[in-house]
């Protein structure tokens, strides 16, 4: 199991018999939301992520906890978040998630920048700045949004509960001439 927790570490979940759970814009800002408060609480550096409609990919580093407790508790509180915007009581993800140490920050990068390729490999955008749920502390400048005071999300979720602590794309992917990063 995973101890190291200055190691970059991809992470990778899919959903329930692949259903795109995640093509509604409400399911995705939950698990964003739950990435988050991961994030804000110390447990892990979110180095990069994307979620796909069916699928969440990430480039972590834990800080404080292992991941084989993190994961699970991340994926089950995200399952929650989800369910409750979705009204719909099955399971979100498949019963197994996968996980590979990286070597360095090199390879992270190199990962994270795959990692965002995939929702326009899937035609789901044409430019990686209309999607909606990414992030890479590798493009641009500020990687990460300043931490807001308080908590940021709160069960019950409203569809709109976490929305705030969700940066906007667009203004800083185009002022970074993100495809050209890509």
């Amino acid at each position: 199991m995973p101890t190291d927790r200055s190691q970059p570490w991809h992470i990778a979940a899919v959903t329930q018999g692949g259903r795109p759970t995640f093509a509604r814009f409400a399911a995705g800002a939950a698990v964003g939301c739950e990435l988050a408060l991961l994030r804000s609480a110390g447990l892990w550096d979110v180095l990069a992520w994307v979620l796909l409609p069916a699928r969440l990919e990430a480039v972590i580093a834990p800080l404080r906890a292992r991941l084989d407790d993190t994961v699970p508790r991340f994926l089950a509180r995200a399952g929650t978040r989800v369910a409750q915007v979705e009204d719909d009581p099955r399971p979100v993800w498949a019963d197994r998630f996968g996980w590979r140490p990286l070597a360095d920050e090199g390879e992270a990068e190199a990962v994270a920048r795959a990692l965002l390729r995939k929702p326009l490999r899937a035609e789901l955008v044409e430019r990686l700045a209309d999607y909606p749920f990414w992030d890479s502390v590798w493009l641009g400048a500020p990687a990460r949004p300043p931490a807001l005071p308080g908590p940021v999300c709160t069960i019950p979720l409203a569809a709109t509960a976490c929305l705030p602590s969700l940066p906007d794309r667009r203004p800083r992917a185009a002022a970074h001439g993100l495809e050209a990063v890509l």
